[in-house]
């Protein structure tokens, strides 16, 4: 029987799946968790278990993905999942920039206070930004989602964010 002894202060497991030839191959995952405070990373107390599948903020047919299975074939690079929200100590914030670095990845997501679209004579146009203090980092916050069905035909819908708002189509 396989056995892993971990001697790290991560969570690791291992794991038997299939390779691309069908032969069943052993896979050790290990899953270091952070808390990012100001710019410094620190490792989490306790550590976050593994995830065994997917899981969601709801219907995953209409929510986003919440945590990542972690327990599947090789991987080609490491995973980076940014789980939270903006938080501003400024009462009138509209926009706010989030930064997140992880040795060579660098990414930036924008954050916006709640906006609705309006008529704006033939066209529609976003409202401003409402002010915010905390927003959470939710794909179903952002740009996105399916405009409604007509006549029975399939719904056109954002490709980049299925699970987001703001989308009508054209038709």
């Amino acid at each position: 029987m396989l056995q892993l002894v971990n001697q790290t202060p991560f969570s690791a497991s291992l794991s038997v799946f299939p390779d691309t030839n069908g032969v069943e191959s052993a896979y050790a995952v290990v899953k270091a968790t952070f808390v990012l405070i100001g710019s410094n990373q620190v490792l989490a107390e306790p550590q976050l278990p593994l995830v065994a599948a997917d899981v969601f903020w709801g219907d995953p047919a209409k929510t986003s993905l919440w945590a990542a299975g972690e327990f599947t074939l090789p991987k080609p690079a490491t995973d980076v999942l940014l789980v939270g929200r903006a938080v501003t100590d400024w009462k009138n914030t509209r926009v706010l920039d989030i930064h997140m670095r992880v040795g060579p990845v660098h990414k930036v997501v924008r954050v916006f206070g709640n906006r609705r679209w309006e008529r704006a004579g033939a066209s529609w146009r976003a409202t401003p930004p409402e002010p915010f203090e905390h927003m959470p980092l939710r794909w179903e916050l952002a740009f996105g989602g399916r405009a409604p069905e007509a006549n029975g035909v399939q719904p056109e819908y954002e490709s980049r964010n299925p699970v987001g708002r703001g989308f009508a189509g054209r038709r």
